[in-house]
């Protein structure tokens, strides 16, 4: 069965834990693309890691992303006359509580990815990736977010990829203490091949198209690519 997006990510993230499989990831990648001159002292890591559901996932990223540190911000009070009941299964009602999530102001903006994750999934699967994660994105009201965090898309549209008009998606992760990270997806399906990329920022700095596509316009795709490992 195919990883969802998020639970994708979460495998992203400890990929020696979900049984994947590794493989030398530039002669793959250079099946699909040439990468050349990768801005942001980014770099392609030496090996590819291969999923149990079929995605391959490659990854660009530089001394920072090993480093990085989340920054400590304030947190403001929450208002709780701001919250609504909720119904528990004891016949109680608890309070949600809210806090004003377009006051967080972010500590650097258009600032390049902490690290990109390439992933190319099973071709058979294509529209339902392409559906699922560029389609039916998820808008929410930055102040109907809860004060313990949420999830949102908070912009998307199309961006300049190597002469494509490639769809792209920002997520914003709301997290407790007014902090936030930011993602960004685009897709790069091209020639019969399914791939995404994900871009993801460090703690509190905000995401956007430009240093994404100026990232994305050093991997260009090969009009006829070799088959697939």
């Amino acid at each position: 069965m195919l990883l969802g997006f998020f639970v994708l990510l979460a495998c992203i993230g400890n990929l020696t834990g979900y049984g994947s499989k590794t493989a030398a990831a530039g002669p793959a990648l250079a099946q699909s693309f040439e990468l050349r001159n990768v801005p942001f002292g980014l770099n392609l890591q030496e090996l590819l890691h291969v999923l149990p559901s079929g995605e391959r996932v490659f990854v660009l990223a530089g001394a920072q992303a090993a480093e990085a540190s989340s920054e400590q911000v304030s947190t403001l009070a929450v208002d709780e006359d701001s919250g609504e009941p909720q119904a528990t299964s004891e016949g109680e009602t608890t309070t949600k509580k809210f806090v004003d999530w377009t006051l967080v102001v972010p500590s650097r903006e258009k600032s390049p990815p902490l690290e990109v994750f390439l992933v190319s999934y099973p071709w058979k699967s294509a529209q339902s990736v392409i559906a699922r994660q560029f389609q039916q994105v998820e808008w929410k009201e930055l102040k109907l977010i809860e004060s313990k965090g949420g999830r949102t898309a908070i912009d998307g549209g199309k961006l300049t990829w190597n002469g494509y008009a490639a769809d792209y998606v920002l997520d914003r992760e709301f997290r407790p203490g007014l902090r936030f990270q930011d993602r960004l997806r685009v897709n790069l399906t091209v020639n019969g091949q399914c791939w995404v990329a994900y871009g993801i920022w460090q703690e509190q700095e905000a995401g956007s198209k430009e240093p994404m596509a100026e990232l994305l316009g050093s991997l260009i795709p090969k009009s006829q690519p070799s088959a697939a490992l």
